[in-house]
């Protein structure tokens, strides 16, 4: 994520007039980032929004818990 002033600087090379590509150069990010904040400027200073997923193990969860619940404490 971008500095909340090199956002701001993006956003403000935008209202000159100066391309994606230019501004994207100028802040060292890609021109599609430059874009973002200058086409949203309502998300400066915002953090991303994780998504959530699904853990790997999710779908073996019933079959661990059945293991455990059958386990009889004879370990080696």
């Amino acid at each position: 994520m971008k500095s909340e002033e090199q956002q701001l600087e993006m956003i403000l090379d935008g209202r000159r007039g100066l391309s994606f590509r230019e501004i994207a150069r100028r802040t060292g990010c890609d021109p599609r980032t430059a874009k973002k904040y200058i086409e949203h400027p309502e998300l400066r200073g915002q953090k991303r929004k994780s998504t959530p997923r699904p853990s790997v193990i999710d779908a073996y969860r019933g079959q661990v818990g059945a293991y455990i619940a059958d386990d009889d404490g004879n370990h080696l």
